[in-house]
C-alpha cells in the first residue's frame, strides 16, 4: 500500500476555501459528536460521524442553481 510506505510524500491538508463556478466553499472539517435528547420522549442519544465536506458559503439562488 501507498500510503504505508515510509518514504511517501505527506498529504497536503485540503485548502480552507475554494471556488467553485463563482461560488466560495468553506471546508468544514469530518468528527463525532453524540445526538438527539435524553430528555425527548423519541429522540435517543446516538453517536454520529461526519466526513469532512465542503459547504458554500451563501445560499445558492435560483438562476445560480439553473447554471449547473
Amino acid at each position: 500500500l501507498a500510503s504505508c510506505q515510509r518514504d511517501a510524500a505527506p498529504v497536503a491538508p485540503p485548502a480552507d476555501r475554494i471556488t467553485v463556478g463563482g461560488l466560495e466553499f468553506q471546508y468544514i472539517p469530518g468528527g463525532s459528536f453524540q445526538m438527539g435528547s435524553a430528555r425527548e420522549r423519541f429522540s435517543a442519544v446516538r453517536p454520529v460521524t461526519l466526513s469532512p465536506f465542503y459547504v458554500a458559503r451563501e445560499p445558492v439562488r435560483k438562476a445560480l442553481f439553473r447554471q449547473f
